[in-house]
């Protein structure tokens, strides 16, 4: 699924595949915790869809809030 989020994010990005590719990531990992944090028990079988679906309607003010990103040279 992190591959077809990649792939949507550099069809947005087309000139900086690198920055697309740490977008995208970050954007799965933070609705991944968003759903968790959610659900009253995460179980496989219904976290997948929830993903899927929370993917749909994460905002961008939701990602900053959430993301851990550190730079490293």
């Amino acid at each position: 699924m992190l591959t077809g989020v990649c792939g949507a994010f550099v069809g947005m990005l087309p000139d900086d595949p690198y920055q697309a590719a740490v977008a995208a990531a970050t954007t799965f990992a933070v609705t991944g915790q968003l759903v968790a944090e959610a659900m009253p028990q995460p179980l496989p079988g219904s976290f997948y869809p929830q993903l899927l679906d929370r993917l749909f309607t994460v905002t961008t003010e939701e990602i900053s809030q959430k993301a851990q990103l550190k730079e490293s040279n």
